[in-house]
């Protein structure tokens, strides 16, 4: 997968699931936004822990893309399950970085761009991709700020 960004890359390169990591590369790379049935009709069930986690952060993205918001609300709801065990390595915490700043992007596409949780989620995704040397994706989350 081509890239300048780090947090993609580290994610895209430790992700097992080959059907998982296509969709990955059309949504990053290819900039394909609607592909929310795509990331669904992968079967969370078959993935292991990252790939699950991994399937719930692009899941997340794409259908807060497509105002697809009975789906992301219980992804936003669940964020400290999906958190939990992204501490080990540098893959694990580049999606933690990846799902803080997505999930602030998401909350403010749903009009809550002015709340601590959206502010909380940009702050802790800074300090992950500052940890990481990620500072391609450093300069996208300035955007976001």
């Amino acid at each position: 997968m081509k890239t300048n960004s780090k947090i993609y890359s580290l994610i895209y390169e430790h992700t097992e699931n080959q059907q998982l990591k296509k969709q990955i590369e059309r949504h990053v790379c290819d900039d394909e936004w609607n592909i929310l049935d795509e990331f669904e009709n992968i079967n969370k069930e078959d993935l292991n822990s990252f790939d699950q986690k991994v399937r719930d952060a692009f899941l997340c993205r794409v259908s807060s893309l497509s105002f697809k918001y009975k789906i992301v609300k219980p992804l936003l709801n669940n964020i400290l399950d999906i958190l939990r065990d992204l501490e080990s390595h540098d893959h694990k915490i580049a999606l933690k970085g990846f799902i803080y700043h997505n999930y602030a992007i998401v909350l403010g596409y749903m009009g809550k761009a002015k709340t601590k949780q959206y502010q909380t989620y940009l702050n802790e995704a800074e300090k992950i991709y500052n940890n990481l040397d990620a500072e391609y994706d450093l300069m996208f989350l300035e955007l976001h700020k």
